[in-house]
């Protein structure tokens, strides 16, 4: 059994249309969303996609131009399937004050990062979007929370892709790189969107950084990666996902 798995950060409303038709495309069995507004799942999944986990991790109260919505709203992370799910689980980092029914609102160093993880055709797929810190450097909340998602994954094999806010090659990245296999091509130097992503539009080009990955444990393969750029600040991650023989 193969599953063929897309990963974005879709930076919230901003990209739908781009997110849709590149779901449309590629027809993936299972999509990893970060920054992902729940009332958006319509637009960017259809009917296709009726198995749906969201975990909430932010309260956001104004769009990206500073205006205030008429409500608060919640974004976080999705991971929409095919096919029902045979178990789902959630952990947010412990440490934090904030959890599913107290949310942080969506400011600079206020992030709290939590692991979904879903079982669908006896695979385990697990996405994050994990602490974010100013330029990619390392903080000791970041090394507390990466610390705690080692604990969180601990003993357990699955696929876990996502936006971690970690530089390939930094001292988290060769932390975690101990744990799983980063399956990122080296060739790859930059799943920052040249040209959407807020630090390159002026200078397209110019923040190039390797920050999502797709990882593995040993009882996975994952093969055919291809990284995309043109669909949100991001990149699209998308790779076929086997159990290893």
């Amino acid at each position: 059994m193969k599953l063929k798995i897309m990963s974005v950060n879709i930076e919230g409303e901003k990209h739908l249309d781009k997110i849709r038709k590149l779901r449309l495309r590629e027809s993936p069995d299972v999509i990893c969303l970060q920054e992902y507004f729940p009332e958006t799942s319509v637009q960017i999944f259809g009917t296709q996609y009726p198995y749906q986990f969201f975990v909430p991790t932010y309260k956001v109260d104004q769009d990206e131009k500073g205006l205030k919505f008429s409500t608060t709203r919640v974004w976080g992370e999705v991971i929409a399937s095919r096919t029902p799910f045979e178990k789902t689980k959630v952990k947010y980092t412990t440490m934090d004050v904030y959890g599913s029914d107290n949310l942080p609102t969506h400011e600079i160093d206020n992030h709290i990062p939590a692991v979904l993880k879903v079982t669908t055709h006896g695979m385990q797929i697990g996405t994050t979007h994990f602490t974010w810190t100013p330029n990619g450097i390392v903080t000791d909340r970041q090394r507390a929370h990466v610390d705690e998602l080692l604990k969180m994954i601990e003993g357990e094999e699955m696929v876990l892709a996502g936006d971690f806010n970690i530089p390939r090659g930094n001292e988290m990245y060769l932390k975690l790189a101990e744990k799983m296999k980063d399956n990122i091509s080296s060739e790859i130097k930059t799943t920052l969107d040249p040209f959407l992503h807020y630090a390159n539009k002026n200078t397209p080009g110019k923040l190039g950084l390797v920050v999502d990955y797709i990882w593995s444990t040993p009882k996975y393969r994952v093969q055919d990666v291809q990284v995309v750029s043109g669909v949100s600040d991001h990149c699209a991650l998308l790779a076929t996902v086997l159990l290893s023989k």
